[in-house]
């Protein structure tokens, strides 16, 4: 029985040119590189055996140039998985990975599935890297692992698929790996489909999806999570109020936990903003104490910062205008102490802001100037602010703030904001400044 390396070798020998190798070469998908040219040199070993001697001299001559012409999925001659999956990762698409996996049987492998998943989920890993292992993980745990397997593939591959803004192929495969999911993991992969709702804009359906998701799964670390998700997307879709008891049963689900990270903070951040607004705004000021305080336990600069901004937020909102003033005086000293350039321009144009509120408009419009010329000549959101601040307290003092104004819509749209970077609301504190990542 001819075997897929003769019928190939078979074809070569006919291609009119030597530039035709590679064509006839990149379409067979199932023979490897190096049993093609272990078939090349048998073959022309048997000619020359049987007398055939120029037949076997034009395999030889053949044989340099098939090997040139050969794609890379099929040049691998290594049995090591760890450096198939290296290889097959470097491919430029999918379909020459599937390729290079179907030449290559040690790709299809628990070792090379494995693998391709570490590399994935490596959190220092640059993200094309991770994007070429998450694909080359869909693909393997699809082609060869167990139903869970090929499921968590998936959702790994959704995931990558939404990031990139493709949200039809990434619901796709969400919702074949929630079909095909054992519990352990359903809920998992449901929230992959409530994600691609939720950047779609389709709140409810992905509110619905996330009650789903918590109706099967079990564990207190995923049920908090999941009841984090449906806070968030209630409050989008303005029911605040229905919003706190998902963050109250998350709190309780977290405190269950032997350990604590940076989600009790978030769920203490997030019911601070949820009371704000339900209008109950020393129900804030609390959550954001609380959440401060475990930020300061976290050692987590950059929450402390969030928090504390935003209780002297919820001060001002609750109409107790000095004592938010105070608490953005504290704040911009600690970041001043603390060397903290990071978070320097948040904390003067919020301190600024504060002084506005209370008629200090000289000390305000300073505070912006600071906060300006702390950025040198970099245009972003913060300078934005600032600027805007400036021309408020000119107004206000009688000036036309007008440039000013013109120059923080300039500096809005530099700095990739140019649908948001109208005056913003004054007096709320709605401009609050988190720093950066905030």
């Amino acid at each position: 029985m001819t075997t897929a390396a003769e019928e190939l070798l078979d074809r070569l020998v006919l291609v009119d040119d030597l530039d035709g190798l590679a064509g006839v070469l990149s379409g067979a998908i199932t023979v490897r590189g190096t049993e093609l040219l272990a078939t090349l040199d048998g073959t022309a070993a048997r000619l020359d055996a049987a007398g055939r001697r120029r037949e076997a001299a034009l395999l030889r001559f053949l044989r340099p140039h098939v090997e040139q012409a050969l794609p890379e999925w099929a040049r691998a001659s290594s049995a090591d998985p760890a450096e198939l999956v290296v290889r097959a990762a470097m491919l430029p698409d999918l379909f020459a990975r599937f390729r290079f996996a179907r030449a290559n049987p040690a790709l299809l492998t628990d070792t090379a599935v494995a693998r391709a998943r570490e590399v994935f989920a490596t959190p220092a890993t640059p993200e094309p890297v991770r994007d070429a292992h998450a694909a080359l993980f869909a693909l393997l745990g699809v082609l060869t692992g167990t139903p869970e397997v090929a499921a968590e593939a998936r959702v790994t591959w959704a995931t990558v698929l939404r990031r990139r803004g493709r949200y039809a192929r990434s619901l796709f495969h969400a919702r074949r790996a929630s079909a095909h999911a054992s519990d352990w993991l359903k809920s998992g992969a449901l929230g992959a489909v409530a994600a691609v709702h939720h950047a779609v804009g389709d709140l409810d359906a992905a509110a619905d999806v996330l009650r789903e998701a918590l109706e099967v799964e079990r564990t207190p670390r995923t049920r908090a999570s999941l009841h984090w998700a449906i806070a968030r997307n209630l409050r989008e879709l303005g029911r605040s109020a229905e919003a706190v008891s998902h963050v109250d049963t998350a709190l309780d689900l977290m405190a269950e936990l032997p350990w604590r990270d940076s989600s009790t903070w978030a769920l203490l951040n997030l019911r601070g903003l949820l009371h704000e607004d339900n209008g109950r705004y020393d129900y804030g000021a609390a959550d954001f104490q609380l959440a401060q305080a475990e930020a300061v336990a976290q050692g987590d600069h950059h929450h402390e910062f969030v928090s504390w901004t935003n209780y002297a937020a919820s001060l001002a909102k609750a109409n107790r205008a000095h004592a938010s003033l105070r608490v953005f005086r504290r704040i911009r000293q600690q970041v001043h102490d603390r060397g903290d350039h990071g978070h320097l321009a948040a904390a003067l144009n919020n301190l600024a802001q504060a002084c506005a509120g209370v008629g200090e408009l000289e000390e305000a419009a300073r505070h912006y100037a600071e906060a300006l010329e702390s950025q040198g000549r970099a245009m972003t959101l913060s300078a934005m602010t600032s600027l805007f601040g400036l021309g408020d307290v000119a107004r206000d003092r009688g000036s036309d703030g007008s440039v000013l104004y013109r120059m923080a819509f300039a500096t809005g749209l530099a700095a990739g904001r140019g649908g948001q970077c109208g005056r913003p609301v004054r007096g709320a504190h709605d401009r609050r400044e988190r720093g950066p990542g905030g």
